[in-house]
């Protein structure tokens, strides 16, 4: 595993058990308390949270040369539309996900509800329809590749947690790329080691390095990762918001 030493000071915290920082991150613990003002020192997990979806839902139509496809109905050898022009298919793994059991953990069901990227979320007619993605899924914003569950908020684009279930798609091509669906670039496959998360993956032909937990590479792009830095492109999209809807953003 590989992990940096995270300082942060906290803003507050909640009875609930979450600790908010003051750059608006957030982490979870039970039965300990904290003063507002304590810089918390933390590891922190780099690889990508690879045994979590990262993915595309059914349904999605991804652009390709000859018009939008369901993700679910691409195949292996066609071809997408990318940032780099096209990009070929090497790959299509899916999962399904049922997220109605009552066994099933509130954290980790916020891990797994997909994520709702609504019309004009981002700019005019982007995204062209509603996106719907896993909140691990990146996508392409400000030039660089943040993840959907950091830009959710709670007004154009919300995470899903009343849906029972989900099934998830994900593309890999030849070179890795962003790919568009909806009029939004967001990542295809990255290898993290977790290519044993898909239902449809022949285990017996893995190799231990399809299955070792790593930081998936994604050579050519910026992930971003900074706090502060994540907040002000969340805080850009609550501003158009307001533009959308007339109304003033709470202070």
């Amino acid at each position: 595993m590989n992990s940096n030493q995270l300082q942060a000071p906290i803003e507050g915290f909640h009875d609930d058990g979450y600790v908010v920082f003051a750059d608006g991150g957030y982490v979870f613990f039970s039965n300990t308390s904290y003063d507002a003002g304590t810089t918390l020192s933390l590891e922190t997990d780099e690889t990508d949270h690879p045994g979590l979806p990262v993915c595309f839902t059914k349904g999605t139509l991804i652009d390709t040369p000859q018009g939008p496809m369901p993700v679910e109905q691409l195949k292996e050898g066609d071809t997408v539309i990318g940032s780099m022009g096209t990009g070929r298919v090497k790959w299509i793994g899916w999962r399904n996900y049922t997220l109605n059991n009552v066994r099933l953990s509130e954290d980790l069901r916020k891990k797994s509800a997909p994520v709702r990227i609504k019309r004009d979320a981002i700019k005019d007619n982007v995204p062209s329809m509603d996106l719907l993605v896993s909140p691990w899924h990146h996508i392409q914003i400000e030039d660089v590749l943040v993840r959907a569950n950091d830009l959710v908020n709670g007004q154009t684009i919300i995470q899903e947690l009343d849906v029972k279930q989900v099934h998830y798609f994900h593309i890999e091509l030849e070179q890795f790329d962003v790919v568009r669906s909806h009029g939004v670039y967001s990542e295809s496959w990255a290898d993290g080691g977790n290519r044993d998360f898909f239902e449809n993956v022949d285990v017996t032909a893995l190799r231990p390095s399809d299955m070792q937990r790593r930081l998936a590479d994604r050579p050519g792009f910026t992930v971003l990762r900074d706090r502060t830095k994540i907040s002000a492109i969340r805080n850009m999209l609550l501003e158009r918001v307001c533009r959308l809807t007339g109304h003033e953003k709470a202070a």
